[in-house]
């Protein structure tokens, strides 16, 4: 998603009261916190940059812009010298600003839903505050350690989601029971060995038709759209991963259910083991109990993935345009790409129901959503994937 990188409405007027809502932090009112005379400092991030949002005593104002594409994860730093602002992308010095005279204090950790807070739309790591302000070839030093949060962390307990009533045990150890009647019971847990990683060496098979080659092997999951080859990394549609993974005769032992985690995935995955289709994931987390499914010794395994169109339109962008559009409108705002760029004219073809002729693009569009230098979206199954294995235990 875009973030407001100017304080203008849809028409491009100069907005009165310009607010968003795509905040990674979320300023509270700096008067109330801390008294006249001081501010906070908010952030918002998007694909198209960085905006840095003050409040006092007020609603947030949107104080400086930093475009900059933005594909992935990124590492971003705000660091005020002196009461002025600079913003860092990957390391790199972005935008600079000016002192506002007030005294600026950091907006984490006092954002409210009810002073008009809101969740960010996007992943995030954990933000880190430092007492003083950082050097360029610090904040470059803090761009090499990646931090890639987890997006969803296994609890020890997990009630079963299956047609048993029950419960999943996911570490060793010593577990005790009490009902409601307030008989108490207990188990002892061992066995459950440590997760099979599944991350290395996929072959991935793309449809015909769809500007990528017939299949690929990846030593390690990435990304698509980290790919060096064009046809992958543009690639929209469904890709067909899989894989063979060996199972001991010990794994499938009374009790123990096995379950695939698929860890990150973009967009929709659809999995299948040794040829049983074991349904549809579309959210986090991408996890599917695949025990009925599995055998001792080698098993396959298939996932499918359909990812969203925004990297292939990109990728058709690198093409020379044949048709007539207008002139792109300025990345300032999350609704640029709804202010221009409707075909001006309809081909012969397309108006007399002809297919479309070989023109080195894979896609038509009747409105230019994107260009070629727009940010590229994660694509694919990214991983980690891991084989995991619990206790099931009837209550």
């Amino acid at each position: 998603m875009d973030v407001m990188l100017s304080a203008r409405d849809f028409a491009g007027n100069v907005a009165r009261n310009a607010w968003t809502d795509y905040y990674a932090i979320y300023p509270p009112s700096g008067e109330k916190l801390y008294g006249k005379g001081h501010q906070t400092c908010g952030l918002t991030v998007g694909r198209n940059g960085v905006a840095i949002w003050t409040r006092g005593g007020g609603k947030p104002i949107l104080t400086l812009a930093a475009p900059a594409k933005i594909s992935g994860w990124a590492h971003v730093a705000v660091c005020y010298k002196e009461g002025a602002p600079a913003v860092y992308v990957n390391g790199t010095l972005i935008q600079q600003g000016k002192s506002s005279g007030d005294i600026m204090h950091p907006g984490i950790g006092k954002a409210w839903l009810s002073d008009g807070a809101s969740y960010y739309n996007g992943d995030m790591s954990e933000p880190k505050l430092f007492a003083e302000a950082l050097n360029e070839e610090r904040i470059l030093q803090l761009t090499q350690t990646k931090v890639t949060p987890k997006l969803y962390e296994t609890p020890i307990v997990e009630i079963s989601t299956s047609n048993k009533n029950g419960v999943l045990l996911w570490e060793e150890g010593k577990y005790s029971f009490e009902d409601n009647n307030g008989k108490t019971s207990s188990m002892q847990v061992s066995g459950i060995g440590k997760p099979i990683d599944l991350t290395a060496s996929w072959k991935i098979n793309f449809p015909p038709d769809m500007g990528a080659p017939e299949q690929i092997t990846l030593p390690k999951l990435i990304s698509l759209h980290q790919h060096a080859e064009d046809g992958v990394k543009y690639f929209s549609g469904t890709a067909s991963y899989s894989k063979s993974f060996s199972i001991t005769a010990n794994t499938l032992t009374n009790n123990k259910r096995m379950f695939l985690d698929l860890g990150r995935v973009e967009v929709i995955a659809e999995v299948s083991v040794n040829g049983k289709n074991l349904g549809i994931l579309w959210k986090r987390p991408y996890t599917v109990d695949i025990t009925k499914a599995i055998k001792t010794g080698v098993n396959n395994l298939e996932v499918k993935v359909t990812n969203l169109w925004p990297n292939r339109l990109i990728g058709d962008e690198q093409v020379p345009e044949m048709y007539e559009f207008p002139p792109p409108a300025p990345a300032t705002g999350p609704f640029a790409s709804l202010s221009g760029g409707g075909i001006i004219k309809l081909p012969d073809w397309y108006e007399q129901g002809q297919p479309k002729p070989v023109d080195g693009r894979v896609t038509f569009t009747t409105w230019k959503h994107y260009h070629k230098d727009s940010p590229l979206l994660e694509s694919g199954l990214i991983g980690p994937v891991v084989l995991r294995t619990g206790i099931f235990k009837s209550i």
